[in-house]
């Protein structure tokens, strides 16, 4: 289904268009044309606040996609990565497992990206850090494991972005990270001198 969402491929808003609706009346006395512009309007959770877009051409350059809280499970698959297009994407409070797909990583005009409330696990993907457009970032209350990755965009991320994940370390924390950059070497047992 995923692969069928060609406009969400595309980063160039050019490529875009958003055609008007023209109607024909006639009536007894009078005939005629009326356009309409902005027959729609959306509310969509962007940045952790729930927006209404009340004209179209407001929503124009948004490209998201809001399932949450429709009890979806399974996994987030890496073919999302593809959507280059998507400025937001909430899949908040559903029951997705497994990891975070480091495809996520490709999404480069992504400013928005909520994973809250799910069942996610694994560590937070080091490809994250390439999306320098991201403002907002959720993925509080999962399963999620390891150090937060560091860069001057996730350091903008306050403590309550990750809470809730019990085995999550990092400096946004109170759970700070061990440093594990030094190899550790353990001493031979008795049993291997018995080689």
């Amino acid at each position: 289904m995923i692969q069928r969402w060609k406009a969400m491929k595309t980063c160039s808003t050019s490529q875009l268009q958003y055609e008007q609706e023209a109607f024909y009346f006639q009536s007894l006395n009078y005939k005629g044309y009326w356009t309409e512009t902005d027959p729609y309007s959306f509310t969509i959770s962007n940045k952790g606040l729930v927006m209404v877009y009340n004209r179209l051409q407001e929503f124009f350059n948004m490209i998201a996609i809001d399932f949450s809280s429709n009890k979806i499970n399974g996994e987030i698959p890496q073919v999302i990565g593809d959507l280059k297009g998507l400025v937001s994407l909430n899949l908040s409070n559903n029951i997705l497992i497994g990891n975070i797909p480091s495809s996520l990583g490709k999404l480069s005009n992504l400013e928005s990206l909520d994973l809250s409330l799910n069942k996610l696990s694994g560590k937070i993907p080091q490809q994250l850090t390439q999306l320098t457009f991201l403002e907002f970032l959720n993925v509080s209350f999962n399963n999620l494991s390891g150090a937060i990755p560091q860069n001057k965009q996730f350091a903008t991320f306050l403590d309550n972005s990750f809470e809730g994940n019990k085995d999550l370390c990092g400096d946004q924390l109170s759970h700070k990270c061990l440093d594990h950059a030094r190899p550790s070497f353990s001493s031979p047992s008795a049993s291997d001198d018995d080689d």
